[in-house]
């Protein structure tokens, strides 16, 4: 089932997944490279409301049409390196899609390679705006997860970040990359109007009040 209802505003989602550190060889420059998306993985429950995966095809388009960079930490003060000037390189392969990227010769580039290096940071994020996405609802997905699962299968990607903080987890959900809160969206499943139905919804309404409550943007 698709809702088109609220999507296309900016996420950020986080993996824990192995970055690789390629060292310098001869005047070869460092490189940095591992997979910024894996598709077709189940993520931990997001807001405690769905699950969600990434499909293979959701990045057909924005990989044609768009230019990503690979930030360090979603700051775009911080840029390792651009798919338009030759110094990062996305493709898509089975797994998922897999990055590599030449950091500029600077101080504070070097000192994330030498992170990396030793492990102090593993994880990756991505940046992005959902365009077409399916909501998977029905009774026996209920029964099975306990939640909707939410399949991505189109995105504006803007793009990847080398990060420190948590994985892909409820935790590692943040809206813009701006630290501020103000217009936090949460994706939200077409309401169903079967009868079984009718108290999952009322729930779901319910939670997402909280979470808007903790995050100071509506009063009690």
């Amino acid at each position: 089932m698709k809702n088109k209802n609220e999507i296309n505003k900016n996420e950020i989602r986080n993996i824990n997944i192995e970055i690789s550190h390629v060292e310098k060889r001869d005047d070869a420059p460092d490189k940095l490279s591992g997979y910024a998306i894996v598709f077709n993985i189940l993520s931990e429950p997001i807001f405690g409301l769905f699950k969600e995966r990434v499909m293979p095809e959701a990045l057909e388009k924005t990989l044609k049409e768009d230019d990503q960079l690979c930030l360090w930490g979603h700051d775009s003060m911080y840029v390792l390196g651009r798919k338009s000037a030759n110094t990062l390189d996305l493709r898509v392969e089975d797994k998922g899609l897999y990055f590599e990227v030449v950091p500029p010769n600077t101080n504070w580039a070097r000192d994330l390679v030498e992170s990396v290096h030793r492990g102090d940071i593993n994880q990756m994020s991505f940046g992005f705006k959902v365009f077409d996405e399916r909501w998977i609802q029905d009774k026996e997905t209920i029964k099975e997860h306990g939640m909707p699962i939410r399949e991505i299968l189109g995105i504006k990607l803007y793009e990847i970040s080398i990060v420190s903080f948590p994985a892909y987890s409820q935790s590692s959900v943040r809206n813009n990359t701006n630290g501020n809160n103000e217009n936090i969206y949460i994706p939200t499943p077409p309401a169903i109007t079967e009868d079984n139905f009718e108290d999952r919804n009322i729930l779901y309404d319910k939670k997402i009040k909280i979470l808007k409550i903790k995050n100071n943007l509506i009063k009690e």
